[in-house]
């Protein structure tokens, strides 16, 4: 391990080298004119070991994205010349033009991943720690607040540090953040790098396969409804945490996520969703994401689909944790993603359970009753009265998750009065065992006929299945 002098004598050889590099093949490019562009040793920046920035002045005629064509020209140059003082495997070299402020960002030479260890964890609660921002100026911390950012998309290939970054996210939202304001909802696709958490007092569910996410998708879309029609804007935040986004298949699945990410935001549901495959199916519309983390792609056209815009360059970052944040109209922040591991992941749920002690043992969610062809109708914990600890609220939670929805009953129904086997599941569904009822009135109406039109007549048809008078 060389000392931190003789690291830096080398870094300015290679800063001073590349310079020269970048300034020939800028002049190259062409001959008899003045060069589109140049750059400095003075405008020179190195992001920990991430990349270097090289701050560029253009010719009065040239505009940035006249510089753009010019990117794999740089690139080979740089290739060349820093292939031909190394005696190992060839290093490859990636550039990528930032616009504010201009410069070219080229991988660092020798990258390294950034330590967990060197992280500040300890941040205001219902925020996250994603990275350290290198954008401009002096290194700072990349924090992701739910006060203003509704749902979070993780975008990158296998190598780019998606997972790292994932895992960082939700333990820093669990450590600083009371499970009294906060559930968590997994559904890890890979069932692998968010089984950590399972031990969190935060955690509602966890799906490591398609049916289960499926379902609980589901949970949090009937929560939305529910919140909606309650006009219930203090509930406990809620968080749906989606890796491998990709992997869920079904279109009703799906759009009942779109309509979480449209309406959740007004009722304290957000979304964090990481995906290797970037669709228009799974990103959905520029909007349904406000930040996008977008790491190294394989094609302009999946960082195109990614960051919701053209022309980022995240398919020509280097990987290894380099990431871009993107949102709304401002230029995407270069970042790069601490490295946290299984162990440093099981250490900071360790700190988080510590902080916040462990929940009452909850029976574990069944997803189909084998006895009934009609699916459960869980109650998340948080609808309980008197919260989510001790005898009463287990008990209660046992009640409901005994007792499967009669056969024969299927909603949403026509305008009409209810059967007796629908009667009997409204019944289950409104009280369910639970003190003060399971649900609002509003919302087993939005369930069982599909909305509030003719309000008052369902109401009384509604209040006929309630009383046991059903027709």
């Amino acid at each position: 391990m060389i000392s931190a002098e003789e690291y830096r004598r080398r870094m300015n050889q290679i800063i001073a080298a590349e310079v020269a590099e970048i300034n020939r093949t800028f002049a190259g490019t062409r001959p008899g004119r003045d060069a589109p562009a140049r750059t400095s040793v003075n405008w020179t920046g190195v992001a920990g070991r991430s990349f270097i920035a090289y701050g560029l002045e253009l010719d009065a005629t040239v505009l940035p994205q006249h510089i753009e064509p010019l990117l794999l020209k740089l690139q080979e140059a740089l290739y060349q010349l820093r292939n031909r003082t190394n005696n190992g495997e060839p290093r490859p070299v990636t550039v990528r033009l930032r616009y504010s402020p201009l410069a070219l960002e080229v991988n660092h030479p020798a990258p390294e991943p950034l330590a967990s260890g060197k992280a500040n964890t300890q941040i205001s609660s219902h925020t996250m720690l994603a990275g350290r921002n290198y954008t401009g100026g002096a290194p700072t911390e990349e924090i992701v607040s739910f006060n203003d950012t509704p749902h979070i998309l993780v975008a990158g290939t296998t190598g780019s540090g998606k997972s790292t970054l994932l895992r960082m996210m939700v333990s820093t939202l669990a450590l600083n953040t009371s499970p009294d304001d906060l559930r968590l909802y997994l559904v890890d696709l890979k069932n692998t790098d968010l089984k950590p958490f399972k031990p969190l007092p935060h955690k509602e569910l966890f799906g490591g396969e398609e049916r289960e996410a499926q379902q609980i998708i589901r949970i949090v879309h009937r929560e939305v409804r529910r919140r909606k029609d309650a006009e219930d804007i203090d509930a406990p935040r809620i968080v749906l945490v989606i890796d491998e986004l990709a992997e869920i298949a079904d279109r009703d699945t799906l759009d009942l996520l779109s309509s979480i990410l449209r309406v959740g935001r007004s009722f304290r549901v957000n979304v964090i969703a990481a995906t290797q495959l970037p669709t228009k199916a799974t990103c959905g519309e520029k909007n349904n994401y406000s930040v996008r983390f977008v790491g190294t792609l394989t094609s302009s056209q999946d960082a195109a689909t990614a960051a919701g815009r053209p022309k980022t360059g995240a398919h020509l970052l280097p990987g290894k944790g380099a990431f871009l944040r993107v949102g709304g109209t401002m230029e995407p922040k270069r970042l790069q993603a601490y490295n946290l591991d299984m162990d440093g992941t099981a250490q900071l749920v360790s700190e988080a359970v510590t902080r916040w002690g462990r929940k009452a043992a909850v029976p574990v969610y069944q997803y189909e009753n084998p006895a009934v062809s009609a699916p459960y109708h869980p109650v998340p914990q948080h609808v309980i009265s008197g919260g989510t600890s001790g005898t009463s609220a287990v008990q209660a939670v046992q009640s409901v998750r005994s007792v499967p929805v009669a056969a024969g009953a299927r909603f949403p129904i026509p305008d009409r009065p209810l059967t007796a086997a629908e009667a009997a599941a409204v019944r289950r569904m409104y009280a369910g065992g639970l003190p003060n009822g399971g649900r609002s009135k509003n919302s087993v109406i939005t369930e069982v006929w599909g909305g509030l039109e003719n309000k008052p007549k369902r109401l009384a048809w509604l209040d006929e299945a309630i009383e046991g008078g059903a027709a």
